[in-house]
């Protein structure tokens, strides 16, 4: 099945003109710095076929009117997934600073896809610095934000 995954993995990169298909240690990508990289090992996207049946659950109303947020978002697939439905927002939150920018391209240069969703955030930094009561959808944008409104 993880060869199958792989392989979808790679069929969704080649359709939609994207790269979220790898597994990299972060370490080599840049050096840790920060008490997050203690947990943050490596970078694995979520397999399509396992993302389409966890979000075939939610019911399309609560879909409507949730926000999306993935912490550890990667190169962004779990977003351009996510992109596909009718939530109110997509919000990606990443440590790497390389992973942020490719999935900055990934988000802003992804074909194909029929995005339900048109506001759709990549925020870099530590996910565990934010305010959970700090909505992600108020506010000014911070350096690092990357919105698409298609």
């Amino acid at each position: 099945m993880a060869g199958a995954g792989r392989s979808s993995g790679r069929r969704f990169d080649r359709v939609h003109g994207v790269t979220t298909q790898a597994l990299l240690m972060l370490g080599q990508l840049e050096p840790a710095s920060g008490g997050a990289y203690a947990h943050a090992t490596h970078y694995e996207p979520v397999p399509v076929e396992a993302f389409a049946e966890l979000v075939a659950t939610f019911p399309e109303e609560l879909v409507r009117t949730a926000v999306f947020v993935d912490v550890g978002c990667g190169m962004g697939r779990a977003l351009l997934l996510a992109s596909e439905l009718p939530f109110r927002q997509v919000v990606g939150i990443e440590l790497s600073p390389a992973l942020h920018a490719i999935a900055r391209e990934n988000v802003a240069n992804a074909r194909g896809l029929q995005r339900r969703c048109r506001d759709v955030r990549i925020r870099r930094g530590d996910a565990r610095r934010r305010p959970r009561h700090a909505p992600l959808s108020r506010g000014r944008a911070s350096r690092g934000d990357l919105r698409v409104r298609r």
